[in-house]
């Protein structure tokens, strides 16, 4: 990842180097910004351990819920596993809020 440039990021989009680095300013800024966003989808799709009440089984609910998310996300995850190996520390803090928010709900699955 850090080889790829704001060009790069632009062409990929169908927009404009310019118009990247207007909206963010730096391609660190950018970085932040997918990850602040790749972590509130995984928040947003996982994070609610209660909508799994009411289930028979709600470690199979959760786990549906997780097969989803990764079908519907495949680039968020490729993200992420990308910056793993190149062992990027904004990386690893996106990973683990994603660790983070599963841990949450087995606890509240294992409490109930």
């Amino acid at each position: 990842m850090a080889d790829t440039s704001i060009r790069d990021v632009a062409r990929a989009a169908g927009t404009s180097a310019g118009l990247v680095q207007h909206h963010f300013k730096t391609k660190a800024r950018l970085r932040r910004a997918v990850d602040e966003y790749v972590t509130s989808i995984v928040v947003g799709a996982l994070g609610d351990a209660s909508e799994l009440e009411g289930f028979a089984d709600p470690i199979q609910a959760a786990g549906d819920r997780i097969t989803a998310f990764v079908a519907a996300n495949p680039t968020a995850l490729r993200y992420v596993g990308r910056a793993l190996v190149d062992g990027d520390r904004a990386g690893r803090r996106v990973f683990d809020a994603f660790v983070e928010v599963i841990l949450a709900n087995l606890r509240r699955l294992a409490d109930e």
